[in-house]
């Protein structure tokens, strides 16, 4: 499978249909894109009228929000229909978690030492 990287306009994505329905953009989310960016490039098709979204919702939500200028994109083969579209969204969202605190209390010790 041929991939390709580019960084283009947020607002330009297509966000087509999607397994999550809630996005919950929260304002923390939103203002961590805005500080950050988007740190894991979002995985679009070439669609007929444009990049469509494939997995990236709330990043490219989220971007949109932050006013970023650009965002990374991982354009890849289009998807060859709607059934395993359903099911890539599936896969990728189904063990999805946050950090635990512990992970995070952790993660922020390990900061101190540099």
């Amino acid at each position: 499978m041929s991939m390709e990287i580019r960084e283009v306009a947020p607002g330009d994505l297509i966000v087509a249909a999607n397994v999550r329905r809630d996005v919950a953009l929260t304002k923390e989310f939103v203002a961590s894109v805005k500080q950050h960016g988007v740190k894991v490039p979002v995985l679009v098709q070439e669609g007929p009228t444009g990049l469509e979204v494939l997995d990236g919702q709330r990043r490219t939500l989220a971007a949109v929000e932050a006013g970023l200028s650009v965002v990374p994109v991982v354009v890849q083969a289009v998807v060859a229909d709607n059934g395993q579209r359903i099911v890539d969204q599936l896969v990728v969202n189904e063990h999805r978690s946050g950090l635990s605190s512990a992970d995070q209390v952790e993660a922020i010790r390990d900061l101190a030492l540099f």
